[in-house]
């Protein structure tokens, strides 16, 4: 199963004062808790001061918590901080009041200062973005002061956030549009951003009347031929979204036995049935898959009663009579 969800992320701006950590690759570091080492000794020794200073060494020159994590990744938690352009969420109803995009800019006075922005710590990222010839990856990023000057600027941008819920498979969001007036930076859907959300939870959001032990939905009887709705659109939140194949099965018992009729009638309707005959569709139709819940309780159907509920001289009135007439 897919779930497909899309919303628009209303994006303001403003220029502040910002610090912040974000993960850096440093395959040097990385080589270097590996094993690689230099051959002059005092190098080695400069660079085992340096992985104590930042923590990734304790003083027995042991690999901390972090340094087994950087050893792994190779990312590094680097400190930065400067005047920066930012593009953020003001209490959006999924990602809150984050950063969700940042350029640096020239350190010179503002000319106003506004309201100050508070931000909590951790959420903000880089949306993965090709800004003039080079490209910009996703990196996540924590804020070291929360509370930031900033000058606001009044107009706000509209990007598209596209969400992809599969089974058994991590989720991702992707960014469509454009960031920056006055830059135009692309928004780059081939780099999703990893998500948390489980299709588990999002289903049960999504569909009250989801059976988790048949992972089918509850439909009430509607001449239904099958036990899969394709392209479900559905509403997560504030998402528009599709689900692409969904299976599903009678709500009730009354509902069950209205549809394992209606399948047994469209069955009649495709060929002449004997007795006999219409004993083994009562057997298959009952075993269908969409009807597992029920398979236990069904009663079993004979040809008679259904004789009756036909219309006279209809196809399937034929089908049910004229084995029985031409054996007499």
């Amino acid at each position: 199963m897919k779930i497909t969800l899309t919303k628009n992320i209303e994006l303001h701006s403003a220029t502040v004062y910002m610090k912040i950590k974000k993960n850096v690759k440093r395959i040097d570091i990385q080589d270097y808790l590996k094993g690689k080492r230099f051959n002059d000794k005092l190098l080695n020794n400069r660079i085992n001061d340096y992985l104590i200073e930042i923590g990734v060494y304790d003083t027995n020159k042991q690999l901390t918590r972090l340094g087994y994590e950087v050893k792994e990744t190779g990312l590094l938690p680097t400190p930065e901080e400067g005047k920066y352009k930012i593009w953020y969420t003001d209490d959006d109803t999924y990602f809150g009041s984050i950063v969700m995009y940042f350029r640096r800019e020239k350190a010179n006075e503002y000319s106003t200062i506004d309201d100050p922005i508070n931000f909590p710590s951790n959420g903000h990222f880089i949306v993965p973005a090709k800004e003039k010839d080079s490209h910009i990856d996703y990196a996540e990023f924590v804020l070291t002061n929360n509370t930031l000057k900033c000058k606001k600027f009044d107009k706000t941008e509209s990007i598209t956030a596209i969400l992809i819920i599969e089974t058994d498979k991590p989720t991702f969001c992707f960014f469509d549009g454009n960031i920056g007036k006055e830059g135009m930076t692309k928004l780059d859907r081939q780099k999703p951003i990893k998500r948390e959300e489980k299709i588990e939870s999002v289903i049960r959001d999504i569909l009250p009347n989801w059976d988790e032990k048949y992972q089918r939905m509850r439909v009430r009887f509607n001449n239904n031929d099958s036990f899969e709705i394709n392209d479900f659109s559905c509403k997560w939140s504030d998402f528009d979204g599709t689900i692409d194949s969904i299976k599903i099965m009678p709500y009730d018992m009354a509902n069950a036995k209205q549809w394992r009729d209606y399948l047994l009638m469209q069955k009649v309707k495709k060929d002449y049935v004997s007795g006999t005959d219409f004993d083994k569709l009562v057997v298959e139709t009952n075993g269908e898959d969409g009807f597992e819940a029920y398979t236990n309780k069904f009663d079993s159907p004979k040809i008679d009663s259904f004789k009756t509920k036909t219309e006279q001289f209809s196809a399937e009135f034929w089908h049910l009579n004229a084995p029985n007439d031409l054996s007499i």
